[in-house]
């Protein structure tokens, strides 16, 4: 649907320079008084730099590459037909005045006028999935809205020609045509994240699958399909080792099932179920517990036959993994962190915008708020006329351009320009997608109480900050935590290839002193490490309520087995189940105080090798700052693995944050009297291991080399990534390597070191990945490929002899101190059962006001949830 446009209307919306605007102003319709030959001659000159696009090519035709601006914008967008880059009317003659490109072609769209043509308005959506059926139809909109379109032409022509009109050149035409034809580059990223989610993987127990003697286990009639355990006749999943019918997990909102079938793998490890509501002729949901995913079967049509299930049959009655969590979604805004119920004033405006949530990008979105409210990142890139911008050189790729992208993002954050209440769409802009407000007034009335607005999708910061990373380029939910060391470790590389003296990580670093003290000679060492934000445990036994909780608990699983008990008894006496209250929750609650000074304490680590006693003993280590920031961000761990590996939240409240005094957390280094350790040659010590790691591994059951080596593999990062690790190795030899003394070889690695932690994430060794990143010039990809095809080529570099090189030295940080008086000003918190599903929200303290920031809500906080916070920011006094 394209409507022509005149020349004076899209004029008077366009930011021509005076000159220009009063040449439009002066000539009326300049392209149709114009004869085909005069317009022929008259751009002829210009077809040289015209470009006609192919299906490979990036056309950028959606978002303003330097704004949040759309097609959907007063003026819309204007494509180069040299580039196919993108530019709103704000910034489009910056780009002309760099480029010197004369010929763009300009579209607008408006919304129909006459609601009976408008069409997919109410789509249901029903998978995680972009451009597939069920998913988000990103051309479904087109219907509801008219396409304007027209060749603008710039400096020396100055002139607006109507759309369509077939006496433009041929090769005007074709790049036209190709520009509206091939998918836009940022729909062409957002098609190959999102398939689902994720691309499910053949799981690696499927074809060897062995199913039980199915005797016991005859076919049962659908009608009769329940919970062999309670009952249930819904969210019911199918063991396709022994046949039994069991229901899923029960959610963190009380959704769900009743945890059966988790409580049968724990009992038999049987690796593979599927949900039984979602079998069709096209597939189902298969669960693999032993990988912990989603997963396909490609032998499931043989392995439901054995149970008695002709899959050709099944009908799809009951919920998708993808279509539950999309429900789940839709309702964690009643959570008590996101203060849902109240009637919170909405706020709008320069520093209150909101971002739209992606698809579980809820993480990056409160981390993005929180640290755009800082006055030292507002100084670095918030800058409306994009200075940046005229510095580059044109050939940038300013889509991949880490520092285009942060201000581009502080601009749309900080501006106000999309911090526009709902009411107000229809005359200024449109959602994402092109999904504006069609809503009545009452309706309208509650969207403005929500506090829900336009607000960013900053789609193109997400991409460019997430590439390269097997986690945060996906659209699954991530760690906020994990999100912002990897974003400060990426914008800390880009200021340091840059040379900055303004890097805004600096405001976060601090150094960590830890004091080692050998039990057997009291002699000493000190040593310093970089951090970024500090990690506390939780010392629930400090709870003044410590033991009417664990009472709590005690009751808490004695109502669980008993109940369980009285199901399981109900269902082979074919009686209904009556299940009793569940006893009245208890939170223990803990002070910030008591985490730090918990952080603090001595703590006994084994394996410690002193160079006093020249052998391995205990060591008394205990922490301190050895300098203060001037923004300290603290993480209060919640969540931990279960004995089984499960990622499980603590239900504690963390008491008197709003304010820290930590002087007695300062670090003073060597203390009278002391005796430090001597030094020695590193090369007659054995590797350094974390044993807090490896002890945890064995408490799972696993083999103490194996896991010695694992960590040793994945660089002492953490639990997870050696579990991973482990996983990903059964059978290499490397779990088997004994644990010698460390030899130096004396050679360097040009490797990107968040590369190299992407790397050993997937499982992979990190001094191989170190080298395969040196020889691959830091290509990912390629460096992953030499570690499946052509290992010989590390080996062989990690085995040859050290070649002298020049050294390289790296400018020493400098790091902010002063005194250590804290206040508190922002909050993250999540809700949910673990870090991987659920949902972020920050709370932000803004000139005394508490503001809430709840994806494209914002509003003042009524109650800012200070004892449920995940990450506390606090600046210095």
């Amino acid at each position: 649907h394209r409507k022509n446009t005149t020349t004076n209307s899209l004029s008077l919306s366009l930011s021509f320079t005076p000159a220009q605007l009063q040449h439009h102003m002066s000539h009326s319709h300049p392209s149709s008084s114009a004869s085909p030959n005069s317009l022929q001659s008259l751009l002829s000159p210009f077809l040289k730099k015209v470009q006609i696009p192919h299906e490979h090519s990036k056309v950028y035709k959606d978002e303003c590459l330097l704004s949040f601006d759309t097609v959907y914008s007063d003026a819309g967008l204007f494509v180069s037909l040299n580039t196919f880059q993108c530019y709103s009317k704000g910034y489009l003659h910056k780009y002309e005045k760099k480029s010197h490109d004369t010929l763009y072609l300009n579209i607008k769209r408006i919304e129909k006028k006459d609601p009976n043509e408008k069409l997919h308005k109410d789509q249901e959506i029903k998978r995680l999935a972009i451009g597939v059926e069920g998913g988000f139809q990103v051309d479904s909109f087109s219907d509801n809205y008219d396409e304007l379109l027209s060749l603008v032409c710039l400096e020396p022509i100055n002139q607006v020609i109507q759309l369509p009109n077939d006496e433009l050149p041929d090769k005007i035409q074709k790049s036209i045509s190709g520009i509206l034809k091939f998918a836009s580059a940022e729909k062409k990223e957002a098609i190959k994240a999102w398939v689902d989610d994720k691309d499910y993987k053949e799981s690696k127990y499927a074809r060897d699958l062995k199913q039980l003697d199915n005797e016991g286990h005859p076919p049962l009639p659908r009608e009769n399909w329940q919970c062999k355990e309670c009952g249930m006749k819904d969210n019911l999943w199918l063991c396709l080792t022994c046949g039994q019918i069991l229901c899923g997990r029960r959610y963190f909102d009380g959704s769900g099932g009743n945890n059966h079938m988790v409580d049968h793998n724990d009992q038999t490890a049987h690796p593979l179920v599927v949900k039984m509501g979602t079998i069709t002729p096209e597939g189902a949901d298969v669960f693999s517990y032993a990988e912990n995913d989603m997963v396909l079967d490609p032998l499931l049509r043989e392995h439901l036959a054995y149970w008695g299930i002709d899959q050709d049959k099944m009908k799809k009655t009951s919920k998708s993994m993808a279509e539950m969590e999309l429900d789940l979604n839709k309702n964690l805004e009643f959570s008590s962190i996101s203060e849902a119920g109240k009637n919170l004033e909405p706020l709008f405006g320069p520093g209150f915008t909101g971002l739209c949530n992606m698809g579980n990008t809820c993480y990056m979105a409160s981390t993005m708020q929180v640290l755009f409210s800082i006055p030292e990142w507002k100084k670095k890139y918030y800058d409306p006329d994009f200075k940046l911008f005229d510095e580059l050189p044109l050939s940038t790729n300013i889509t991949d351009n880490v520092e285009v992208q942060l201000t581009k993002l502080a601009n749309g954050l900080l501006s106000g320009d999309y911090s526009i209440p709902a009411e107000d769409e229809s005359e200024h802009t449109t959602s994402e997608g092109g999904d504006k407000m069609d809503t009545s007034d009452d309706e309208q009335k509650t969207k403005i109480k929500s506090g829900e607005q336009h607000g960013i999708t900053p789609r193109s910061f997400k991409n460019v900050i997430g590439r390269d990373h097997p986690e945060f380029s996906t659209n699954r939910q991530q760690d906020a935590i994990e999100y912002f060391q990897y974003l400060m470790s990426k914008i800390d590389q880009n200021e340091r290839g840059m040379n900055a003296s303004d890097d805004p990580v600096d405001i976060f670093k601090f150094k960590m002193e830890s004091r080692w003290e050998c039990t057997q000679s009291h002699n000493v060492k000190y040593t310093d490490e970089e951090a970024l934000n500090l990690n506390l445990p939780v010392p629930l036994e400090k709870s003044p309520n410590f033991s009417v909780y664990m009472e709590y608990r005690e009751k808490l699983e004695k109502f669980e087995r008993e109940d369980k008990e009285a199901m399981k008894k109900a269902t082979e006496e074919n009686k209904p189940h009556l299940p009793k209250d569940r006893p009245e929750a208890v939170r223990p609650r803990v002070t910030m105080l008591d985490c730090l000074r918990n952080f603090t304490s001595d703590e006994i680590v084994d394996g410690f090798y002193s160079t006093a006693i020249k052998g391995r003993t205990q060591a008394r280590k205990n922490t301190r700052l050895g300098t203060f920031p001037d923004y300290l961000v603290v993480q209060i761990q919640r969540y931990y693995l279960t004995n089984m590996g499960q990622p499980k939240k603590m239900d504690v409240s963390i008491d008197e944050v709003q304010e820290l005094d930590l002087k007695f957390m300062r670090g003073n280094g060597l203390r009278e009297g002391e005796v430090l350790l001597p030094e020695e040659d590193e090369s007659s010590q054995g590797p350094d291991i974390n044993m807090d790691i490896v002890n945890q591994l064995v408490d799972m059951g696993m083999n103490e080399l194996h896991a010695k080596n694992a960590v040793l593999e994945t660089g002492n990062s953490n639990a997870d990534a050696a579990i991973t690790f482990l996983f990903a190795n059964q059978g290499n030899p490397v779990l088997d390597r004994p644990i010698e003394a460390k030899k130096s070889s004396g050679k360097t690695y040009n490797a990107d070191e968040s590369l190299v932690q992407n790397m050993v994430s997937m499982g992979m060794s990190e001094a191989e990945s170190r080298v395969a990143l040196h020889l691959t010039k830091n290509d990912t990809e390629a460096a992953i490929d030499m570690m499946f095809s052509n290992m010989e080529a590390v080996q062989k570099e990690m085995n040859a002899p050290a070649q002298e090189e020049a050294k390289i030295e790296k400018p020493p940080t400098t790091y902010c101190d002063g005194n250590e008086q804290y206040e508190l000003f922002a909050m993250v918190s999540h809700i949910g059962t673990h870090t991987s599903c659920g949902h972020y929200v920050a709370h932000i303290k803004i000139d005394g006001q508490w503001v809430i920031f709840n994806d494209r809500k914002v509003a003042k906080s009524e109650s800012p949830p200070f004892d449920l916070a995940y990450m506390y920011f606090y600046k210095r006094k």
